[in-house]
């Protein structure tokens, strides 16, 4: 709602800025003659003239900007066509006909186009439509609904195996885990005991090199 009311401000400023504008750079370019170099200064108002008319178009503002200002410029053309009795009441007497401000004046053979223009640019439905926002992200990605999943990539395969795996002098590394028996009588943990019988050759009795 703000940028209407900016919009609605805009084209009542613009308005008679353009009017002012087209009405002085179109009297100097007749009296100067063109082609002439005392015409330039006119040319340039006409060309200042025209950069407004592009912003006012291209304003994404509010496209009440344009609307307003192509209204008053058509309305104040038309109006001495329409019913010149009431304008030469509505208007103040240094506004005669005389006058290069009067809308029969210089201005409004490039008032004329300049408002039709900046009417019907604003009557475009895509000026009134404002910028979609983006959408949010709820979450992960929904499934298609055709049933194919996205791309997944496949789980790592087993390590490289050992070389030396199945040859006569591999062996199997020993474990380092000594198993824990809990104590029924709520005492401290203690090993548990091997179910393997000790090997009689592997049993070293102490003392036993001291004495060879």
């Amino acid at each position: 709602m703000l940028r209407h009311i900016v919009g609605l401000l805009a084209g009542l400023l613009c308005a008679p800025l353009l009017w002012v504008g087209m009405a002085w750079a179109n009297a100097e370019v007749m009296d100067a003659g063109f082609p002439s170099e005392p015409a330039m200064p006119g040319v340039a108002a006409l060309m200042a003239a025209g950069v407004l008319g592009g912003l006012l178009v291209g304003s994404r503002i509010s496209p009440l900007t344009a609307l307003l200002s192509g209204a008053l410029l058509l309305g104040f053309c038309l109006w001495p066509l329409l019913d010149r009795a009431s304008l030469d009441a509505a208007l103040p007497g240094w506004l005669g006909s005389e006058s290069m401000f009067h809308p029969l004046g210089p201005a409004f053979p490039v008032a004329v186009p300049v408002g039709t223009l900046l009417f019907i640019s604003a009557l475009m439905p895509w000026r009134w439509r404002s910028a979609a926002a983006p959408p949010a992200n709820d979450g992960p990605p929904q499934p298609n609904p055709g049933g194919q999943q996205p791309y997944q990539p496949s789980p790592a395969g087993p390590g490289p195996e050992d070389p030396h795996r199945g040859t006569a002098d591999y062996a199997e590394p020993a474990s380092t885990t000594t198993p824990f028996q809990r104590d029924p009588s709520g005492g401290a943990p203690r090993p548990a005991r091997s179910e393997t019988p000790p090997n009689p050759s592997a049993t070293q009795v102490f003392g036993e090199d001291t004495e060879r």
